[in-house]
This record gives C-alpha cells, structure tokens and sequence, in this order.
C-alpha cells in the first residue's frame, strides 16, 4: 500500500504564524512609542505562544505507511502496527448544557442562538474551507489508538483539519484490522461483560451505544466502545442488526454495507 501522508488545511498552517507576526508587529510598534507595561507583557508573551503552536502546525504531519503511523509536529511520534491492542472513536462536541436554576432560565436563548446562529455560521465555514465531505464528516471526531494495556499511543482528530483525513482513518483502520488483535472486553455501564457473540443488535450512537443480546438490552458510552468498526463488522457477518447514529464517522467500505 502506498505512504500516505497528510498535513492540516492552510488556514490551520499558517493562522498562528500571521497572529505571532502581527503581534511581533504591535509589540515593534509599543517599544519604539515607549508604551511599556502590562499590555505590552500580554502581546509579547502571545506573540511567542502563537510562533510556538505555528511553528508546530506548519510542521505537522500524518503519515500513514506499511511499517506504521507517524505524528510529525514540535515532536515525532511513531506507532507500529503491531503496537496497536485497540482502537476508540470518539465525539469531540461539547455543547453547554444547563446544571443550575439560573442556567435553566438562560437556555432557551442558548438554544436560539446554538440553532438559528452557530450552527448555521459553523456549517457554512466548514462547507467552504473543507473540500471534501468525508473530510467534514470527521471533523468532530477522534480516533484513538492503545495498546495492550490500554495505553494511548496516538489521537487522530478531526479538529487538526488534516487534508484527506477520511482516507487517512479509513487507512489506519485497514491496517489494524489486517493484524490480529488482542482479545478485548465489552463492558456495559456497570461493568457486566458483554460476550461479542451474543450481541443480536447493535445501536450505535454519538453519545452511547444500545447493545441487545438475549439477556436483553444494555447500554455502553460509545467512546468506551473497544474497536468499534471491528464490532459492527462481526455482528453484521452473523447476521445481527446494525444502526449507526448519521453523525457517527464511518469509513466509507464499512457504511457501504450498512446501506
């Protein structure tokens, strides 16, 4: 199979080095003035985060080979496929929900606003700055590879904004799934094990997966979910029932056959 490599969008690239250099800039600007003091402290301070996490981001890279999965940024990680016990997906939104009584009063104009503006703006940016629609798909996702011991090794996030990050995944999940894995456990919320051949249908969601066995139905968070396209593939070959949530990423092959 080919390397693979991909890198975040330009946008990502380049946003932190033009923030450091405009505030490299400001702080030029507040010296020759003579305009020192706290203000002046803050800029530069942000000025040096900013060239950090932009050095970092122009560097960045995924790379996705035959002898493993290389993270390149301020440091390189490299994971061999044969290091990988388990893999995770994960849903990376985190929308505001209300806990108290004066939060309650506010929600229903938090809910105007999460619907009739930031959902709007947000899918209008994400439309227009990336390409493609797989891509958009993944971009509240994270897929995380562990070891045996349940030891994370890498996180892959579609908040990076990664080129090509659906071929990326769909890669990775290939080659791990082309290795035999370790036995791995399912549990539900209580921790009772969930036998893998028992399951009749599986229902997977953002939040939390339904699992039916003959003992009945069980709930598990779908992020505790070990190697889920793995699972979804074994219940389908023994002819269980599969539904997968439509915000749920799903590499292309695999949501082929739930169609």
């Amino acid at each position: 199979m080919l390397t693979l490599e991909t890198r975040p969008d330009r946008i990502h690239r380049y946003s932190y080095l033009v923030l450091a250099a405009l505030c490299a800039i400001a702080l030029v600007v507040a010296l020759a003035s003579g305009q020192l003091g706290w203000r002046t402290l803050v800029v530069a301070v942000g000025g040096v985060i900013a060239g950090v996490v932009g050095w970092g981001r122009l560097h960045e890279r995924l790379v996705i080979a035959d002898d493993g999965l290389t993270s390149r940024s301020l440091w390189t990680t490299h994971v061999r496929w044969d290091q990988v016990g388990s893999y995770r997906l994960r849903d990376t939104t985190d929308y505001w929900t209300p806990t108290e009584l004066f939060e309650l009063v506010l929600w229903p104009f938090v809910l105007l606003f999460r619907y009739l503006v930031y959902f709007p703006i947000r899918w209008l940016v994400r439309w227009l700055l990336v390409r493609r629609a797989e891509d958009r798909h993944f971009l509240d996702a994270e897929l995380v590879l562990l070891d045996a011991a349940g030891k994370k090794l890498v996180a892959i996030s579609g908040a990076d904004r990664h080129d090509n990050v659906a071929e990326a995944v769909e890669r990775i999940v290939a080659h791990i799934h082309a290795r035999p894995l370790p036995p791995f456990a399912i549990t539900d919320r209580k921790d009772h094990p969930i036998d893998l051949g028992t399951i009749a249908e599986l229902e997977i969601g953002t939040e939390d997966t339904t699992i039916v066995t003959t003992g009945g139905a069980r709930t598990i968070a779908t992020s505790a979910l070990p190697n889920p396209y793995l699972v979804i593939a074994a219940v389908r070959a023994r002819g269980g029932r599969v539904t997968v949530a439509g915000d749920v990423f799903l590499p292309q092959a695999l949501r082929a056959t739930l169609a």
